[in-house]
């Protein structure tokens, strides 16, 4: 099923690629910066209402500690000589680099940050080990009525790219998901259960440890070199996806359902994140299909590899990219029904790319069973970019999708 009649509204924030200057959210004003002093016990920080920054890991066993108001990134440099050509090429190059460097407080930040949120609380687990994944910190989100209802359990969803969905303070290029405000207002009016939200930071190196490696050796030796020598813009790392879902289930899922009243099963929980985000969302239902019940790719990188890369016949490797995929899935349990599958992306900026591929990927799912329908799902977003902006104006329709109990 596609939306090609969709539009950005034209209230959206600015996408920073362009270097103006930026425009507020129309869903948040500007919100200050503000300095306390947090004690941290055990490991957790909690927070409602305030932004703080976690301490740094050399100090994470030392209190009380100080926390200091996140710092924002250099603005991009931008150049008057670039001609309209020339500047749209480094915007497609720049959202490339997205795919693997989204926010600013990755595992190569010491100090990770503490969301703001409008409603509910946080709960912050800072620099957890995840193996071969690095070290990532963890933001969890309860929702509003969570501590009013203490024999309420609820359903939770496991997010990538923590760091950019409560707060745009947090993030690089001042945008947010918006989730702590998009789940109430779906709750009240009874489009949506309320639900946990576990955010994971994303990884130092972000394209190798979120590109499913056992798509890798199915892939000819020339697309396996364009996928190994991708400048992302991140630290080239190993491929991690084993050890950064090992770490994803084993150890923060049953940390999460320890610590907090959650719905353990297959049907209550989530996975969903965006770009790369998003394909390791497909890929950790495809390998953890008895743990997470429903999977929302937004904005899937579904080339794999750069499908802005000039000279490429990106026809024929779009063919390459969904045989791989359909020889992996002859592998999965993941099936229709027990599980549910979303994808969607844009048709402007690096989304606009994504054409070409999944006009191959989905006529293959769906020959796999995945028909259109209650368990599977294909949008086009017309006019929606590769950014958190977009994400965030087309939240409410994932989000629906995930909760098979919706009221």
């Amino acid at each position: 099923m596609s939306e090609k009649n969709f539009a950005a509204s034209k209230n959206a924030t600015k996408n920073r690629f362009d270097n103006q200057d930026p425009v507020p959210s129309r869903h948040s004003p500007a919100r200050p910066g503000f300095l306390f002093f947090w004690p941290v016990v055990g490991g957790v920080v909690e927070q409602k209402g305030h932004r703080a920054s976690l301490p740094s890991r050399q100090a994470m066993n030392s209190s009380p500690t100080v926390i200091a108001e996140p710092q924002c990134s250099p603005r991009l440099a931008s150049s008057t000589r670039l001609t309209h050509h020339a500047a749209m090429f480094r915007i497609l190059a720049l959202l490339l680099a997205l795919i693997a460097s989204p926010a600013l407080a990755t595992t190569d930040d010491s100090t990770p940050l503490i969301p703001k949120v409008s409603a509910g609380r946080i709960v912050a687990w800072p620099s957890l080990d995840g193996g071969e994944a690095g070290r990532m910190s963890v933001w969890v989100w309860l929702p509003p009525g969570y501590d009013k209802h203490p024999r309420q359990r609820y359903p939770v969803l496991y997010m990538h790219d923590g760091q950019n969905l409560f707060d745009r303070a947090l993030t690089r290029f001042d945008q947010e998901w918006g989730i702590d405000e998009a789940i109430p207002r779906m709750a009240a009016r009874g489009d949506l259960r309320d639900w946990i939200v576990v955010g994971v930071q994303s990884p130092q190196s972000r394209y190798q440890t979120l590109f499913p490696a056992k798509l890798l050796p199915l892939l000819s030796p020339a697309f396996q070199a364009k996928v190994r020598n991708l400048d992302s813009g991140t630290p080239k790392g190993e491929f991690a996806s084993a050890a950064y879902l090992d770490f994803l289930v084993h150890q923060l899922k049953a940390r999460v359902d320890t610590a907090f009243r959650t719905l353990p099963r297959r049907e209550d929980t989530a996975v969903m994140g965006s770009s790369m985000g998003g394909l390791i969302a497909f890929y950790a239902m495809a390998e953890y299909p008895s743990v997470f019940g429903q999977a929302a790719c937004v904005s899937m990188h579904v080339a794999l590899a750069s499908p802005t890369e000039k000279d490429a016949d990106h026809k024929a490797q779009a063919d390459e990219v969904a045989s791989a995929f359909n020889r992996y899935l002859a592998t999965s349990a993941m099936r229709l029904g027990p599980n549910r599958l979303y994808i969607d992306h844009g048709s402007k900026t690096l989304d606009g790319s994504y054409g070409p591929y999944t006009d191959v990927l989905v006529p293959m799912l769906q020959r796999r069973g995945w028909k259109d329908g209650p368990d599977f799902e294909f949008r086009i977003f017309s006019g929606a970019e590769h950014n958190e902006t977009a994400w965030r104006e087309r939240i409410d329709i994932p989000l629906g999708f995930l909760d098979r109990k919706d009221p």
